[in-house]
């Protein structure tokens, strides 16, 4: 098996021998210059150097460069050409071209280096060989070539039609193509000029603007002189800057002048005034053509004329022809695109003219009418002045230009202003119009800045000053200047002012002058602010320098206090001032009088200083906050009431409702009820009142009443050292005053409570600063601190009533003894009674009597104690002592029973209820209603046997006795 394989492969190893790759190149040349070479190629040569042929599909790589130092592969190669099969040592030529854009991409010298290398590959296997040799080369330049082909007169002045030919390479001189690049021509008048070169060429042109093929090339060339021999050179520039041969000469001449000038097409007025206009245009250039190309625009020597038609625009030749010649000039240097202008007089004032402009050449070739025919209507203008602020009033006195004068006559001035006819003297004057006369015009007021009625006019004056006298004092006039001129067309100024201050005159103040204090001044701070207008001076210049402040107690200011030099219109007088408020202090609520003097300055010319004093004002000072004056509240009063005196004091029981308390209320301007003045009205002073009482009542001790109701901080009016279960407290607020009590207030009224009551007048000065009384427009609020401004004064005694609305019994007692079983050592007595003492709960009421009751039976009501039929035991005991807690009773008839239960009860009676009853009796006395009862009926029981056994105590053992059972206590239950 192995022998077969071995045969097989020997087989296929000769018949398929393994291929090797091609042989590198290293014969690579690189060859430039060539007839057959286009510019930017080379031409390159090499041998295949086999070994095998080079199968169909083969490849030769070739990568060029302008340095060596480059990374050379076929991945980098630029040209890659396909060949078919080469046999070995086989010559190759390829012609690579397009390395001159190589060279401007990059933008390289065109005697740039270059380097090449190749690789062959062979078949589609791409076996490639080694890199070849590298070969190195310049490319082909060919410079580009051109010839004039003919040149010949332009149809305009100054113009030279040029043609040429040309081509981009100079192999073949009449191989004529596109260039790519540039051509120079330059251009002398001077046959023998030598100095030919592109730097001085005069016309350069991208050969990019012209057709490719269209031969012969040609360039118009314009702005030469006309008539004039020129002689031409001409090179190309190729795309590389490679320059042509210098072209054969050509000679030729610039054509003549042919067309008149353009046509004016800007002609306009540029003023109009007194008889004449000015006309301003812009010179055409010297020729005109209907391309409306500019062939030649160098200056010329012409002419113009200028026309004018009243009745309508020149549009044409044959209005032209009948148009007033106003201008005709000759010899004018004309520079085209300049502008020109000139001034048409003697004109006539408020008359149509229409103007147009012919312009000659120097070959006296006319343009068409200017495309537009101008109006214009020259006029009058008023007179002006050229410094209109140099009209002056002179002072004769000082003798100088002012605003006040110091005397009553006046010098008017004008010679400065510069008056002159028309609005320009360019405008006027200079085409005869001239200032004819002035009028002058003098008024004492001004409406809406326009003069009034004049009190001095003067006409027809040629002179440019004028005196005017008699003038009155302390007056300011106004006075304006009319001017004309030759036409009599005028213009007046602005007024003008000055002002007659020729002595010095009292200063004044406003009517009503003195602004506060005019009624009352209330203050918290001692403090005063007296106030007044500003005075003012009625001459000008003069001016306020101060006050002087004078009060008084005295109309007549027999005494006074003054405060001054003042440099206010108002002083602020307190604790700290000179002088201080303290100095009022004695006059709290009294009026004061004062007045203000003001002084002037005398100014502006050192007159004697004068003053004025105003009229005398008149004040209430109220610096210490006062309470109401005191009044005196009357009792308390009731339909039903009753006095108590006991030693000097009086007290009030009621006994009834409704419950009132009174007091006066005098309320009357002539009559006030508070020290303090409010405020002042026709004359008359109004005193601050009691806008509103307050009633305090208390039924625990006298009230005390600081103010709670404006500060907050204000301790209550009773302290509280524990409440009581009894009513405590109210206050009720009284407004507006007039009533001479308050409205129904309901109270928890208790039965026998003692009350205690204030009534406080509080004034206007302390009601609630945020609301004003809308029934009092003068009415103002007091700065005064919060006090108390109450009256009467809290530290008086307070008023007090006792409530006695019911009559009651005496109460609050009890039976003591006896109870129980007793033992009395007699049935017929005595036995001892004993009871706690009562007491009356009315006011100022007594206990008057006892009355004793012992019956066997218990009485289901109280008047049963003595109203029970007989057969009925029982006992009734008048005690007439109220002052009693005990009383023996003896039983002699009927005696007492042993074994049988007693019952007993003390009654009594209260002193006013026996006293006002209606015939008393002490056998009935259950006829006086109400009558005390003792808490708890006495029960006792009379023993019916002998007494108890009994111990010795000492000596010997102590034993317990124990008491009788069966004994009740109890109470009755119709209470």
């Amino acid at each position: 098996m192995y022998l077969i394989l071995l045969i097989i492969f020997l087989f296929f190893s000769n018949i398929f021998p393994q291929s090797e790759g091609p042989g590198s190149v290293s014969a690579l040349v690189v060859t430039s210059g060539l007839t057959t070479i286009p510019e930017g190629g080379v031409h390159l040569t090499w041998v295949y150097p086999g070994p095998d042929i080079l199968p169909e599909n083969s490849k030769y790589y070739i990568q060029y460069s302008t340095f060596t130092e480059i990374s050379w592969s076929t991945s980098n190669a630029q040209v890659v050409l396909s060949t078919g099969s080469v046999d070995p040592f086989d010559e190759q030529i390829h012609v690579l071209t397009g390395l001159d854009d190589f060279l401007k991409l990059n933008n390289l010298d065109v005697n740039t280096t270059f380097y090449f290398v190749l690789w062959v590959s062979s078949g589609t296997e791409e076996i490639l060989s080694e890199i070849s040799n590298i070969a190195t080369g310049w490319i082909t330049l060919w410079c580009p070539h051109v010839e004039i082909y003919d040149f010949i007169q332009g149809s305009r002045e100054g113009e030279i039609v040029l043609q040429f030919y040309g081509c981009d390479d100079y192999i073949d001189t009449y191989k004529i193509g596109a260039l790519s690049g540039f051509w120079y021509i330059q251009y002398s008048t001077d046959e023998y000029f030598l100095n030919w070169s592109t730097a001085d060429a005069q016309i350069k042109i991208s050969t990019y603007g012209f057709e490719s093929y269209q031969w012969p090339a040609g360039v118009t060339i314009t702005g030469l002189s006309s008539e004039v021999t020129y002689y031409f050179r001409i090179w190309a520039e190729d795309d590389l800057g490679l320059l042509s041969e210098l072209s054969a000469s050509a000679t030729t001449w610039a054509q003549a002048d042919v067309s008149p000038p353009g046509r004016v097409t800007t002609i306009k007025i540029v003023s109009c005034g007194f008889r004449h206009v000015e006309l301003s245009w812009i010179f055409p250039y010297e020729d005109s053509y209907e391309d409306g190309f500019v062939y030649n625009s160098s200056t010329y020597t012409g002419s113009y004329i200028i026309r004018y038609r009243n009745d309508q625009e020149i549009t044409d030749d044959s209005l032209w022809s009948s148009a007033t010649e106003v201008l005709y000039l000759t010899n004018v240097e004309i520079i085209p695109l300049s502008s020109s202008s000139t001034i048409i007089s003697g004109l006539i004032n408020n008359t149509s003219y229409y103007f147009s402009i012919k312009i000659a050449d120097e070959k006296d070739q006319w343009s068409v009418i200017s495309s537009s025919s101008p109006f214009a209507k020259p006029f009058n203008s008023p007179p002006q002045a050229t410094s209109p602020q140099n009209h002056f009033a002179y002072d004769p006195v000082r003798q100088t230009t002012a605003t006040i004068i110091s005397s009553t006559t006046v010098i008017l001035d004008w010679s400065e202003a510069g008056w002159h006819a028309g609005y320009s003297r360019d405008f006027d004057d200079d085409y005869d119009d001239y200032i004819s006369s002035y009028t002058i015009r003098i008024a004492t007021y001004l409406v809406l800045g326009t003069l009034g009625e004049p009190v001095v006019s003067s006409f027809g004056v040629t002179t440019l000053s004028i005196t005017i006298s008699d003038l009155a004092e302390d007056t300011t006039y106004y006075w304006t200047l009319s001017v004309y001129d030759s036409e009599s067309l005028s213009s007046t100024t602005a007024a003008f002012k000055f002002i007659i201050n020729s002595e010095n005159s009292s200063p004044k103040f406003p009517i009503n002058p003195l602004i506060s204090p005019t009624t009352v001044w209330h203050t918290k701070t001692y403090s005063i602010t007296f106030d007044w207008k500003d005075a003012f001076d009625v001459d000008t210049g003069d001016f306020i320098v101060g006050y002087e402040l004078f009060i008084s107690t005295d109309i007549n200011f027999s005494t006074y206090v003054s405060v001054g030099p003042l440099t206010t219109s108002y002083f602020l007088m307190n604790q700290t001032s000179n002088p201080d408020s303290l100095q009022l202090l004695p006059f709290e609520n009294q009026k004061l009088y004062w007045y203000v003097v003001a002084y002037d300055s005398g100014a502006p010319f050192g007159f004697p200083q004068k003053s004025t004093q105003t009229p005398i004002a008149s004040f209430y000072i109220d610096q210490i906050e006062e309470p109401p004056i005191d009044f005196q509240v009357e009792p308390v009063s009731s339909p039903v009431l009753f006095t108590k005196i006991i030693g000097s004091t009086t007290y009030y029981i009621v006994k009834s409702t409704p419950i009132i308390l009174s007091w006066p209320n005098p309320h009357s301007q002539n009559y006030p009820n508070d020290l303090d003045p409010d405020f002042v009205y026709n004359g008359n002073v109004y005193y601050e009142y009691v806008y509103e009482y307050v009633v305090f009542i208390c039924s625990a001790t006298a009230p005390f009443a600081p103010e709670p109701y404006y500060d907050p901080n204000a301790p209550p009016w009773r302290y509280e050292k524990g409440k009581p279960s009894v009513f405590f407290s109210t206050s009720i607020i009284v407004s507006p005053p007039g009533v001479a009590h308050g409205s129904g207030v309901d109270l928890p009224i208790i039965e026998n409570m003692t009350y205690y009551y204030r009534i406080a007048a509080r004034s206007t000065s302390n009601i609630d600063p945020s609301s004003e009384e809308p029934w009092n427009p003068f009415k103002h609020h007091s700065d005064h601190q919060d006090k108390e401004t109450v009256s009467p004064s809290t530290s008086t005694s307070a008023m007090s009533f006792v409530i006695d609305f019911t009559s009651e019994a005496p109460t609050g007692y009890d039976v003591l003894s006896p109870t129980g079983v007793i033992n009395p050592s007699s049935l017929v007595g005595p036995i001892e009674f004993r009871w706690s003492l009562p007491y009356d709960p009315d006011p100022f009421d007594s206990l008057k009597h006892y009355f004793l009751n012992i019956t066997t039976v218990v009485p289901s009501t109280q008047d049963e104690w003595y109203t029970f039929p007989a057969p009925l035991w029982k006992i009734n005991t008048w005690l007439p002592d109220p002052s009693i807690s005990s009383t023996t009773v003896m039983f002699t008839s009927p005696r007492l029973t042993p074994g049988v239960t007693y019952y007993w009860q003390l009654h009594c009676w209260g002193r006013n209820e026996w006293d006002f009853a209606v015939d008393p009796s002490t056998i009935q006395p259950w006829y006086v209603k109400p009558y005390g009862f003792a808490v708890s009926t006495g029960i006792f029981v009379i023993s019916n046997q002998k007494p108890y056994k009994f111990n010795l105590v000492s000596p010997g053992v102590p034993i317990t006795i124990t008491p009788a059972l069966g004994v009740k206590t109890y109470r009755p239950t119709f209470y």
